[in-house]
């Protein structure tokens, strides 16, 4: 949970060095509410990088 802080920009390598067809986080659930982060932040290949997250709350 990284949520209620002051967040504002999402960065894809946080959660994976390498983003491809193999690589990727294991990462579940991600909360991002409460912070100055906005949806359209969220980067082009974050849904291939955060593919097993069930949840992405912003």
């Amino acid at each position: 949970y990284l949520q209620g802080n002051r967040i504002n920009e999402f960065s894809i390598s946080s959660f994976c060095t390498v983003v491809d067809v193999v690589n990727f986080s294991k990462l579940q659930v991600l909360r991002l509410d409460g912070n100055e982060i906005k949806r359209s932040a969220m980067p082009a290949d974050a849904p291939l990088c955060l593919r097993l997250a069930s949840l992405i709350e912003i």
